[in-house]
């Protein structure tokens, strides 16, 4: 199973495979010099692709990691409210169904919501 390149999501048939020497519809020229390091990427959804190729148009080098910290990072302040209005004397195992659905609806929506507010762009996730 591969996993989406820019949210770790199940990959559903987007992908993106380097140009070798290619002036692409915004004028932008491919650099082969970072070309032969670049596997193929595959994507979840259309929305990730677009986020990979502008961050690839405009000379950034896509590093999934440093995106992740900061969306990791941005997710741990949600978290903690949610875990806080549970109550922190509860263990985890205690946790029923619809607390546990909580702590993953939170944890995706602030990850997704800081890779749109980091592309700086209309994406809907």
């Amino acid at each position: 199973m591969a996993l989406c390149a820019i949210c770790n999501k199940q990959s559903r048939g987007f992908g993106f495979k380097p140009p070798t020497q290619r002036v692409d519809f915004l004028g932008a020229v491919a650099q082969p010099e970072r070309l032969p390091n670049m596997a193929q990427k595959r994507f979840c959804s259309m929305s990730c692709q677009a986020i990979f190729y502008e961050l690839f148009i405009q000379g950034v080098s896509v590093n999934k990691t440093d995106i992740e910290i900061k969306a990791e990072q941005s997710v741990l302040m949600p978290l903690g409210d949610y875990v806080a209005s549970i109550g922190l004397d509860v263990p985890l195992a205690a946790y029923s169904k619809e607390q546990i659905e909580g702590v993953v609806s939170t944890i995706v929506t602030s990850y997704h919501r800081e890779l749109q507010r980091l592309t700086n762009d209309e994406i809907p996730f």
